[in-house]
C-alpha cells in the first residue's frame, strides 16, 4: 500500500515514530499539568487549613483573654470598697477603690478596675507618675461631685491638664469641655482705687470658681 502511495516503508516507520513521540510528549505535558494542578490544589487546601487553624487559635486566645478579664473584674467587684493607698508623684493618698472607679469609661476607672497592671512603689502603694498638686482636688470631686472649690488663676491650665489626663474632663466640665476662659482685666496705667481693687478681685474670684456639678453627657 505504501508503494502505491509512493511512500517508502522507512518513511512510514519514521512518520509513525514521530507521531508516537508527539503523543508521548503531549502525554507528558498533560501529566505535568495534572501534577501542577494537583500540587496547587493541595497547597490551596493546606493554606486554607492553616488559615482556619490560625483563626481558631486567635479565637481561643481571645476567649481566654475575655475569661481572664471576667475573673479579674469579678475579683475587683468583690473588693470594690477596698481601701487603696495611692502614691501620685510622691504625694500619698488613701481612698476607696469605688471612689476611683466612680465614673465608668474614664482613664482613672480603667486604672483601678483591674484591667490595667499598675506599678507599685517600695511600700506597695499604687504609683501614678503625675503631679500630686491637684490629685486631692480631683479625689474630692470623685467623693462628692456636687462639691465646689476655687483655683488660683495660675493653676487653672495645669489643673485642666491633669483632669484631662485622668479622662475626667467630660464628667467634671460637661460635654462642652473645660469651663470658659477667665475674664480679662482692663489694662490701666492709673493707680488702682479701692473700688477698682474690689472689682478686680471679684472678677478673679468669679472667674476661677469652678462648679463641679456633673453635667449630663
Amino acid at each position: 500500500m505504501s508503494a502505491e502511495l509512493g511512500i517508502s516503508e522507512d518513511q512510514v516507520v519514521m512518520a509513525v515514530s514521530q507521531a508516537i513521540s508527539c503523543l508521548e510528549a503531549w502525554q507528558k505535558q498533560l501529566q505535568n499539568m495534572e501534577k501542577a494542578i494537583k500540587s496547587n490544589a493541595e497547597k490551596t487546601v493546606r493554606d486554607k487549613i492553616e488559615e482556619l487553624r490560625l483563626k481558631e487559635l486567635a479565637l481561643e486566645q481571645r476567649e481566654q483573654a475575655l475569661l481572664d478579664e471576667k475573673k479579674m473584674m469579678q475579683s475587683v467587684i468583690g473588693r470594690i470598697d477596698e481601701v487603696v493607698d495611692v502614691n501620685v508623684g510622691g504625694g500619698k493618698f488613701t481612698t476607696a477603690r469605688s471612689t476611683l472607679c466612680r465614673f465608668e469609661g474614664t482613664k482613672l476607672e480603667a486604672m483601678f478596675s483591674g484591667r490595667w497592671k499598675m506599678a507599685l512603689d517600695r511600700e506597695g502603694r499604687v504609683f501614678i507618675d503625675r503631679d500630686p498638686k491637684f490629685f486631692g482636688t480631683i479625689l474630692n470631686f470623685l467623693r462628692d461631685p456636687e462639691a465646689h472649690f476655687e483655683l488660683a488663676v495660675e493653676d487653672r491650665e495645669a489643673f485642666q491638664r491633669e483632669v484631662d489626663w485622668y479622662g475626667l474632663t467630660h464628667v467634671m466640665f460637661g460635654p462642652g469641655g473645660p469651663a470658659p476662659p477667665l475674664p480679662s482685666l482692663p489694662a490701666t496705667t492709673e493707680a488702682p482705687t479701692e473700688a477698682m481693687r474690689e472689682n478686680m478681685l471679684a472678677q478673679i474670684r468669679n472667674g476661677v470658681r469652678l462648679s463641679m456639678t456633673r453635667r449630663p453627657r
